[in-house]
């Protein structure tokens, strides 16, 4: 198309901006080789004047001139013909707008395509087809045409929660004479020769939320008076236009809220949901809510503000326990009693028979809960063998009511009769004889009185014994718990007559007392309640109570016996008695001490001081007993609680020179330990003269430790000096509820331990955090000044010389000690310091282990022996390569015991190399495990810490440390182990 421009091969090509010149389209579509215009040409000519005029218009070629002139012409003619031609619409973009929304369920959504042509401009009345994929698809496209702005809109309604792919397409042809332009510039143009089809597509996304919310329409329990103790269950009907994924009831009580997943049509639109609430004791109110929730998490409550309420009732109606009498002599007129009992309270007593209905009230001494109630009017009498039906109704304060029926027998009263039956009906503890008494009496003289009896072995008939008067007796003998026997009695006298009684129930249950507490711990000074609840049976049976020590009586219901506060009178039947005491209060000391020593000689000494507040149980007893009983007791046991408080602990050993003074200040009630103390010691033998020209020699170096926690503050402190030849000191120790700090100043020879660790408050997990840690270690001669704590951040300055001798020299440190997991086990910390003025290597180290034992394990595995050697070797040696100036090499070594040696004794010998010269070391340490020779273990270590924290021991232990050096220059080549075994150690 370019005149100006050859045509490449290979290249990309894109619809220019103007898409189309309108007068080459009018030349193509009108002119050769479509047509036979222009005339009186031939093809070739044609041809040519068909370029020329594209060329006008694509490159402005000036046709005024030029040869042939007939084309020329022609081409002159095409161009004034094609210059009344139109710019034609060619589609280039297309739009889909929004790409992508999300909208409520059952909303319409509206997507706009928008198509322009390659200039930018809108392209109108262009076809553009719609349709949905997803969800919510279409049944068929949708063909909606472009408006002026070049813009169809499609609308549709999601009906369906879920995603949607909306698509959007035209289709157009490129007419011929379009103009294509290259990517690469300079690239020939072209012009298509021929209409070519083309289409545009694009989508979008739609999501569609169910955002309605579930509805309640109904909460229903199955009754609003629930009985005490009954289940209430809660329907709750529950409509959503999706689906219902869960229905909750939560319940609000006195311990807390309370959640219940209610049982329902899962996943349906519409359905019944059922719940229970846990029966209450009767006086209970809860309050309650239903929540549903469907598959879109939309949530609602009924109701939609505050809760149904609930509350339980007393639902027993009175009993009534025994109507008398109901055996009155011929004639005799008859007001009834009636024993009735109810837990809400009975308000009327009813006795009806025949027509008549007349008031009972009730008698003194007994209450609306528990009392006889006596007919206001009497029953005629009637003559003997009379019968009449009566009832009794008892109706209480919640208008429940109690109906029962007898019949009163007139009975003949001049001849044979049993008047009086002892004790009748009645419970009887376990094991307990029982007395049966029968007062008969007659017109002529009674022969004999049979008592007959049921029991679980059968029917028994017994005579009983005449006793004074008309009385006749018989004893029958203790039952199990859970017996029931059913007996009368049976009289004859001597003109033949007999009499009948009544038939009686005997019941042996449980008797017994118990106590319970208000609370099962108690702080210091706080008050328990105690309750304690007995059965009784037998007369003049008294209830005795045991305080614990240093508990105050408070108050007691009902009161104690008169000049007492521990001892009740108590009436037969069931009965409580509460009783208030008083904790005893924590004591509360407080002290300033003062003290100094100085001397020469061996000092072993220590100092524990704490505020915390152990707690402890305090057990009451109560005992009921009679006269005709034995005694019956009951306990209960309270907690009274401790506190965590602060706590010092300082110890000391080592033999030589010794100056120590102390300032303490202790107060308990306020969790404050402070010390102040000066120190100054210096390391020699000592000995000491004993009978019969004996000495006795200690040769230990000194050993100090202070160890201080403070539980309020989450903090632990320790300070330690081992091995030590010197140490001048002066240190302060303070411990407050709130704060704890320690400023040392220290000049020593030796070594030194400092710790100090504070941990966070345990999180909801159950996790502690580390807040601070700082710790220093010095192994040499330091002069250091520190100060630790609660309000410092770790402040040390120490100056040092780690060099102790002008040549090569080495020390072995050695402990021993029982294993603490395992007392066969011997357990052994092996230090070699290199404290001399070179560098050591290589290093050989033996150890000989005590007679009777056997290698077990290591912190560094021994070089030889090796494999299953190892544990058949009475030695275990360990080389290491290099052991620079003033550094140290432990080993933590353990032997296993299969013979008992009453002193263990392990050997190690050390050669080090330098030079081409060897140094070498012995030592050797006895364990006797049968001398107190060291302080307790597991100082500072007590499990008293509160809430999950427990501070660490920094390994704080004075176990008497046995160590000593040596060293000799050895020429090179000659023998190490023969000359190191004749180092002298001292032990």
């Amino acid at each position: 198309m370019d005149i100006d421009i050859s045509t490449q091969n290979g290249n990309t090509y894109m619809l220019s901006g103007s898409g189309a010149d309108p007068n080459i389209i009018w030349i193509l579509n009108n002119c050769y080789p479509n047509t036979d215009l222009p005339g009186g040409l031939s093809d070739r000519e044609k041809g040519a004047a068909v370029q020329l005029a594209i060329w006008h218009f694509s490159n402005e070629l000036d046709l005024s001139s030029g040869t042939p002139e007939n084309v020329f012409a022609a081409a002159r003619a095409i161009v004034d013909d094609a210059g009344s031609a139109s710019i034609p619409q060619i589609p280039s973009t297309l739009d889909l707008a929004p790409p992508s929304s999300t909208n409520p369920l059952g909303a319409q959504h509206t997507v706009t395509a928008t198509v322009k042509d390659p200039s930018g401009s809108a392209v109108s009345g262009q076809e553009v087809t719609f349709s949905v994929a997803g969800v919510n698809p279409t049944t068929s496209p949708v063909r909606i045409a472009t408006d002026v702005n070049g813009q169809s809109a499609f609308t549709y309604t999601g009906t369906n929660a879920g995603d949607d792919t909306i698509f959007a397409a035209t289709s157009f042809i490129v007419p011929s004479g379009a103009i294509w332009l290259g990517v690469t510039p300079s690239i020939q143009r072209l012009v298509m020769a021929q209409d070519v089809p083309r289409s545009l597509t694009q989508s979008a996304t739609k999501t569609w939320r169910d955002l309605t919310l579930p509805t309640i329409s109904s909460v229903v329990p199955s009754t609003n008076t629930p009985c005490g103790n009954e289940d209430l269950e809660v329907t709750a009907h529950v409509i959503d236009n999706i689906a219902v994924t869960s229905v909750k009831l939560i319940y609000t009580d006195q311990t807390g809220e309370h959640t219940v997943e209610m049982t329902g049509p899962v996943g349906s639109m519409e359905g019944d949901w059922v719940g229970s609430i846990p029966g209450h004791d009767a006086g209970t109110t809860v309050t309650y809510k239903i929540l549903a929730q469907d598959q879109e998490e939309n949530e609602v409550t009924s109701p939609s503000e505050g809760e149904y309420a609930v509350s339980w009732i007393d639902c027993a109606a009175p009993n009534i326990l025994s109507v008398e009498p109901l055996d009155p002599c011929a004639n005799e007129e008859v007001v009834l009693t009636a024993h009735v009992t109810d837990d809400d309270g009975v308000v009327s007593v009813n006795l009806i028979y025949g027509s008549s209905t007349i008031p009972m009230a009730l008698q003194p001494g007994g209450t609306v809960l528990d009392g006889v109630w006596m007919s206001q009017s009497p029953i005629p009498g009637q003559i003997a063998g009379s019968r009449l039906e009566i009832q009794v109704e008892a109706t209480d304060v919640s208008d429940r009511s109690t109906t029962v029926s007898q019949f009163i027998y007139w009975r003949d009263c001049g001849g044979l009769k049993i008047t009086e039956i002892t004790p009748g009906s009645a419970d009887v503890c376990q094991g307990t004889s029982v007395e049966i008494t029968a007062h008969a009496t007659g017109t002529a003289n009674i022969n004999e009185v049979h008592l007959v009896y049921a029991d679980p072995s059968g029917t028994h008939d017994v005579l009983m014994d005449p006793d004074a008067g008309d009385l006749w007796t018989y004893t029958l003998s203790g039952y199990l718990a859970g017996t029931t026997i059913e007996y009368y009695v049976l009289a004859t006298d001597s003109s033949g007559q007999s009499a009948r009684s009544d038939t009686y129930t005997l019941n042996w249950i449980n008797c017994g007392i118990t106590k319970s507490a208000s609370s099962q711990t108690v702080s210091p000074g706080g008050l328990v309640t105690y309750t304690i609840t007995y059965t009784n049976y037998w007369e003049d049976a008294v209830i005795t109570e045991d305080y614990p020590d240093r508990m105050t009586f408070i108050s007691a219901y009902p009161q104690p016996d008169a000049g007492t506060n521990n001892r009740w009178t108590i009436p037969l039947g069931k009965g409580t008695i509460t009783v208030t005491l008083k904790a005893p209060t924590s004591s509360n000391t407080k002290f300033n001490f003062e003290q100094e020593a100085s001397g020469v000689g061996f000092v072993r000494s220590w100092k524990d001081l704490s505020t915390d507040r152990e707690s402890y149980d305090l057990i009451n007893k109560v005992t009921m007993s009679s006269p005709n009983s034995p005694p019956q007791m009951a306990t209960s046991s309270v907690t009274v609680t401790g506190g965590m408080g602060v706590e010092f602990s300082q110890k000391e050993s080592g033999s030589g020179e010794y100056f120590r003074e102390d300032l303490i200040t202790y107060n308990r009630k306020k969790n404050y330990i402070k010390e102040e103390s000066n120190l100054s010691v210096e390391h020699q033998s000592t000995s000491f003269a004993l009978p019969e020209g004996r000495t006795l020699n200690f040769n230990s170096t000194w050993n100090e430790a202070e160890c201080v926690k403070n539980h309020l503050t989450s903090e632990s402190l320790n300070e330690l000096y081992r091995y030590s030849t010197k140490i001048d000191r002066t240190s302060l120790f303070e411990m407050e509820g709130n704060n704890t700090r320690m400023e040392v100043s220290s000049d020593f020879q030796g070594t030194r331990h400092m710790g100090y660790v504070k941990v966070a408050e345990m999180d909801e997990k159950g996790h502690i955090a580390l807040e601070k840690e700082a710790s220093s270690d010095y192994t040499g001669s330091f002069k250091v000044i520190e100060k630790l704590g609660t309000t410092y951040t770790n402040r040390s300055n120490a100056i040092t010389d780690v060099k102790h001798y002008d040549e090569p020299h080495l020390t072995i440190y050695q402990r021993s000690e029982q294993d603490a997991t395992d007392s066969i086990n011997l357990s052994y910390t092996i230090s070699i310091l290199n404290d001399g003025n070179a560098a050591l290597g290589p290093i050989y180290v033996r150890d000989v282990f005590p007679a009777g034992t056997c290698f077990l394990d290591a912190s560094i595995k021994p070089s030889e022996p090796r494999g299953s050697e190892l544990f058949e070797s009475r030695y275990a040696n360990w080389t290491f390569t290099h052991l620079p100036i003033g550094q140290a090499v432990t080993i933590h070594l353990r032997v296993l015991r299969y013979v008992a040696i009453d002193v263990p004794i392990n050997v190690v010998y050390v050669s080090a190399g330098y030079d081409g010269q060897w140094i070498c070391a012995s030592n050797s340490t006895a364990t006797n495990t049968n001398w107190l020779s060291c302080s307790p273990q597991g100082i500072c270590t007590k499990s008293q810490a509160g809430g999950g924290w427990n501070p660490p021991n920094w390994g704080f232990d004075l176990s008497w440390d046995i160590c000593g050096s040596c060293y000799s220059a050895i020429a090179a080549g000659s023998d190490a182990q023969s000359n190191c075994a004749a180092c002298n150690v001292g032990v």
